[in-house]
């Protein structure tokens, strides 16, 4: 329970002086046996009529929503896929935006405050898309998109290695020609699968060739 004096008491009830001192007193009595601190005592006060009531306060008015002209942003935007070569998707994934975002504002003439700072605030760092390591072990640059896996394991292919093995000795006993009429592939795949020269060779190829290619025997291979 609050304890009030009649300082108190005399500094919430404001310009009541009116009020006999028995009447004060009983208010007072009142208001200790229900408040609990000096502001719920100014408001029992009040609802009995022994002091002014204070105003409600007024809320702040709704604040509009501020615009600005896309010409700065769209500039920018325009700036970073020409001259960068960085894609939309890129652009609003470093602005933590929607892509639906960033083609608003090439296509109209205003937007949002906070949608054009936020474009405006975008730099060539920013959109570098992060190395990832994929489950197979290659290291990528991650798309917009997030995905965490590689283009070959995406597409289901395999790695060349055994393959182009297999290949090299196949051509250790056998042409080109034999080996494609023995496999069914063209002479360029059996040879970009069997070539050591990082520009020509495949890297990954689908499962099925792999075992097509596998299939093929040796002639005179001891098993």
């Amino acid at each position: 329970m609050t304890t009030i004096g009649s300082a108190d008491l005399d500094a919430v009830t404001g310009p009541m002086k009116h009020i006999t001192a028995e009447e004060r007193e009983r208010a007072a009595l009142t208001v200790c046996h229900y408040a609990t601190d000096t502001a719920d005592a100014a408001e029992l006060l009040a609802m009995l009529g022994l002091a002014e009531p204070k105003p409600a306060p007024i809320p702040p008015a709704p604040t509009t929503p501020r615009f600005a002209r896309n010409g700065p942003a769209r500039r920018h935007i325009i700036s970073l896929r020409d001259a960068h070569d960085i894609s939309l998707a890129r652009i609003a994934l470093a602005a933590g935006l929607r892509n639906h975002t960033v083609g608003e504002i090439l296509r109209s003439e205003t937007s949002l405050q906070s949608t054009v700072d936020a474009i405006l605030a975008v730099t060539v760092e920013d959109c570098a898309p992060p190395i990832v390591e994929c489950e197979c072990g290659a290291t990528f640059a991650r798309r917009a998109n997030g995905n965490q896996r590689c283009t070959h394991c995406l597409l289901g292919q395999v790695p060349v290695g055994p393959a182009r093995e297999h290949v090299k000795l196949l051509r250790a006993r056998l042409t080109l020609k034999q080996i494609r009429a023995m496999s069914g592939f063209s002479e360029d795949t059996i040879r970009r699968i069997g070539s050591p020269d990082v520009h020509l060779a495949r890297t990954h190829i689908a499962p099925e060739t792999e075992a097509r290619i596998l299939a093929l025997e040796i002639p005179g291979a001891t098993t």
